[in-house]
């Protein structure tokens, strides 16, 4: 079993001519020896991403490698077919996780639960291969399968994928050293689980605009909202408005929008308003506008505020300097 979890590596990784293929057995084997003697080892959660990279490029990330597909993938791949629609562009992420193995006679078991779709890791790159695109018709980038990767196993060892997937963005050289600056940052400061799932569930449901919309604003009172259930719509556009905004006479202009915008989504979750059509779709987009330039901002000039109390903005308007 251990020459054969070897070999599959080995073809993994693309090893195509013999000085190749002796080399990537050898260090197979060597991690398998590091392996039984230390009763641990590394693995690869490897996560297929809806992303299409140039040919041949690879990232280093604080969250892994993220590389475009090779030739070696469509051993991972083809297990997941069955059932399954995958886009051709694919891009893998590549991390590497510590993991406890306890070794039986004729087999190897690994005693952690099995890698699912909403890995921290991946998703934060998705999140931030979103803010890449420059592009105002941007296309939503997530997780499409997840597996790992261990040196004992000839093979994956199971995982998960999505059953509706849509294509995902192109990114190019210009937009890798974006990609590249915002997983910088995410790694860097202290963004809520509930606002990066809502901020990609807001992305994929392209053809559902009131969704969309109720989820961008759920991202809204996450990143502005903090502290008492009193005056939330106030508190979350005047927040808001003076981080998306430089000058006094913008800032109150988007405060009104803002307090508008949130207001008509009370109304509609209440059910006393109704929006469909044309209007639903505006209303969707201008709402996605609205949270990928706050969230920028805040990454980029205001990080601190992510996870801070919730008296910082209140301080940071007036003049203070808790953050």
């Amino acid at each position: 079993m251990l020459i054969r979890a070897a070999t599959w590596q080995a073809s993994y990784r693309n090893a195509s001519t013999v000085e190749g293929m002796v080399a990537s057995l050898s260090q197979g084997l060597e991690a398998i020896a590091v392996s039984a003697v230390g009763k641990q080892t590394i693995s690869t959660i490897y996560t297929a991403l809806s992303l299409n990279l140039p040919a041949g490029s690879i990232l280093d990330t604080p969250f892994g490698a993220l590389r475009s597909r090779r030739q070696g993938d469509e051993l991972v791949i083809g297990q997941f077919r069955n059932g399954n629609h995958l886009p051709e562009g694919l891009a893998v992420l590549e991390t590497p996780r510590l993991q406890i193995l306890r070794v039986l006679p004729g087999e190897g078991q690994l005693e952690e639960q099995l890698p699912g779709l909403e890995a921290n890791e991946a998703v934060l790159v998705s999140l931030a291969a979103l803010l890449a695109q420059e592009d105002e018709w941007r296309r939503p980038c997530e997780p499409v399968l997840a597996t790992r990767l261990t040196p004992v196993l000839p093979g994956i060892g199971g995982g998960a994928a999505r059953d509706r997937v849509i294509e995902g963005p192109y990114l190019d050289t210009d937009g890798m050293a974006r990609l590249q600056h915002w997983t910088t940052c995410l790694s860097a400061c202290s963004l809520s689980d509930i606002s990066t799932h809502r901020i990609l569930s807001m992305m994929r449901r392209n053809a559902e605009h009131v969704d969309a919309f109720i989820d961008a604003v759920i991202v809204w009172e996450n990143l502005f909202g903090l502290g008492d259930s009193q005056e939330l719509s106030y508190r979350v556009s005047v927040n808001m408005a003076f981080v998306l905004a430089d000058h006094p006479a913008e800032r109150v202009a988007l405060q009104r929008e803002i307090k508008l915008l949130y207001n008509l989504r009370s109304r509609v979750v209440h059910g006393g308003e109704h929006l469909d059509g044309l209007k639903a779709h505006n209303t969707r987009l201008r709402a996605h506008e609205l949270t990928l330039a706050s969230l920028r901002k805040l990454l980029n000039s205001y990080p601190s505020l992510l996870g801070a109390k919730p008296d910082a903005f209140t301080a940071l308007i007036l003049g203070g300097t808790r953050l």
